[in-house]
């Protein structure tokens, strides 16, 4: 049974990804922003950096690449963790799914918006270091996110990350 909703799975992410490269390859025709291999290639390495920039506790390099709200929201997540002394670092990402789930291409380009799905596992340290308290764990975790990007101008913003996803939200895209 868990097979068959795998496989569900698999098929509703490839007819999200279908549909999003139909709607890139529409919204291309008439605005050369849209390019799917160019989306694809910059997603992941917003993937990666934001990962790199919370395991080195600064946003700072990213913020150029997100809106405004979503550097200080992370921002002020990673300072919460330098308070009490908590550090985590993202290690070794193993993908099973790294797809554009939606593509939307509106008339006001600053409304323009993509989705890449991200699925896979990775592997991360916790460390603690306090005057009463001091450990280092490391664990292997799955994770699902969908990045979520806005256009600006001739750039695209990383808007949210959304985290808690389940096969529902993704019939909904």
């Amino acid at each position: 049974f868990l097979s068959f909703i795998g496989y569900k799975k698999i098929l509703l992410l490839k007819k999200k990804n279908n549909k999003a490269r139909r709607n890139i390859l529409i919204a291309n025709s008439g605005d050369k922003f849209w390019n799917e291999n160019q989306m694809h290639f910059y997603a992941t390495e917003i993937f990666y950096s934001f990962f790199k920039c919370y395991s080195s506790g600064d946003f700072t390099s990213l913020k150029p690449n997100m809106t405004e709200n979503l550097f200080e929201k992370y921002q002020n997540e990673i300072d919460k963790n330098k308070i009490v002394g908590i550090r985590f670092e993202f290690n070794f990402f193993k993908f099973k799914f790294k797809k554009i789930v939606l593509a939307r291409d509106c008339a006001n380009d600053n409304y323009d918006e993509f989705q890449m799905y991200y699925e896979g596992i990775y592997t991360m340290t916790e460390t603690k270091k306090t005057e009463n308290e001091s450990y280092k764990k490391e664990k292997a975790i799955p994770f699902k996110f969908i990045f979520v990007f806005n256009r600006k101008g001739n750039k695209w913003k990383l808007l949210n990350i959304e985290d808690d996803i389940a096969k529902r939200d993704l019939e909904i895209l």
